[in-house]
């Protein structure tokens, strides 16, 4: 996740904040091994989003790294407003999650977590496993943080196809799906290059 503060853990030049998608051991990783994936019902650990606190300075031995849960709901593939947030102040993270937990499925709905008044709101249709969602802002310098369209690749078991969904990114509501005519395998991290720059844009922004 970004390197970010808030009011509530404001970083100085002591300190650095970082929020990140936290698991309690290392099984997470053995547990998204593909043949685990491939089974009727995964049994996949629950991540949630935490905010660490980091001391700074040239004492390796000062101070102790604080933390605090922002949502403890299941979420990963974290995004925010990437190209105006990145190591800045936000208050809106989106990702992946599920609506059971433990989950007893792969992932099936989308989540936006305040990070300022730790709520929630999700997006899930039945039978629908979104991919990482990315974020596009309203091309406007005045406009609101979450005012931009949330997108997300998403997988329909029962039509065996997949569709590129759009939602409002303020309210989470769904303003379209442009269908494919075939399942598109789940991706993550693109990288997308503009005309005439030598480095990427984090994905969409």
């Amino acid at each position: 996740m970004a390197t970010s503060g808030v009011p509530s853990a404001a970083p100085d030049s002591e300190h650095t904040v970082v929020d990140l998608v936290a698991y309690e051991d290392a099984s997470v990783i053995d547990a998204l091994r593909l043949r685990r994936l491939v089974a009727t019902k995964p049994s996949l650990p629950t991540g949630e989003l935490r905010r660490f606190e980091l001391p700074l300075g040239s004492d390796p031995d000062g101070g102790e790294v604080e933390w605090e849960t922002i949502y403890p709901g299941h979420i990963e593939l974290p995004m925010i407003d990437y190209e105006h947030r990145n190591t800045r102040e936000y208050r809106y993270a989106y990702g992946v999650g599920n609506d059971e937990h433990p989950p007893q499925e792969f992932q099936n709905q989308l989540v936006k977590v305040d990070v300022h008044e730790r709520e929630a709101e999700t997006w899930s249709a039945e039978g629908t496993y979104p991919g990482e969602p990315v974020f596009v802002p309203t091309p406007n310098e005045q406009r609101a943080e979450d005012d931009g369209a949330l997108l997300s690749v998403v997988l329909d078991a029962s039509e065996e196809r997949s569709f590129l969904l759009v939602l409002d990114a303020a309210t989470m509501n769904e303003r379209a799906r442009a269908w494919c005519p075939h399942p598109i395998p789940f991706g993550f991290h693109g990288q997308f290059y503009a005309d005439g720059e030598d480095r990427p844009t984090r994905s969409m922004a």
